[in-house]
């Protein structure tokens, strides 16, 4: 009887310390996620404190997110909870990044790294806004020219553009179409 009751209070035991507070750092919140702006800055907060009183209010190079595709830029603690990353230029366009937080942020710290990547992207390329419209062709009676505004969400160059416009009169593809 008395084994039984040994394992059942070495079972009871290892449950409350199983329950017991975690030696564990989580990241709270990273955002933005998603689909970011190009121009952006990022806050990591984690859930335990982590930056030593002597880093923090100062930008700082080291690494402590690892960026697929690599972003350049700086990182600040603004507490000992919560990460600034501001990078060096505007995001690419069109583009999926991944972000890893890595063991860096943990300073001397006991606790162990329980952390997530997390994922976020610039816009895809858009057509935000047409405008055609027509003029008359100086000195050419009952001639018009047809023209048009195309505005995308990013800047294009023309010439890359016009290998993928297609101009069609009547289901014909006319070829003496220029861009200017």
């Amino acid at each position: 009887m008395k084994t039984l009751n040994g394992l059942a209070l070495l079972i009871l035991l290892t449950a409350f310390m199983g329950c017991g507070p975690s030696n564990s750092v989580k990241v709270v919140e990273f955002s933005p996620e998603g689909e970011v702006p190009s121009l952006i800055t990022f806050t990591i907060d984690f859930s335990e404190n982590l930056a030593p009183a002597d880093i923090q209010d100062k930008w700082l190079t080291d690494e402590f997110i690892y960026f697929t595709p690599a972003i350049k830029g700086k990182f600040k603690w603004v507490s000992p909870s919560r990460l600034l990353f501001s990078p060096d230029s505007p995001l690419e366009p069109m583009q999926s990044y991944s972000a890893e937080i890595t063991k860096k942020v943990l300073f001397n710290t006991t606790f162990d790294p329980d952390f997530d990547d997390f994922e976020f992207n610039t816009a895809d390329l858009n057509l935000d806004k047409v405008d055609i419209f027509w003029t008359n062709i100086p000195k050419q009676y009952y001639r018009l020219s047809v023209q048009g505004n195309l505005t995308f969400n990013y800047p294009v160059s023309p010439a890359l553009l016009k290998k993928f416009l297609e101009v069609r009169q009547n289901g014909k593809i006319i070829d003496t179409w220029k861009i200017t």
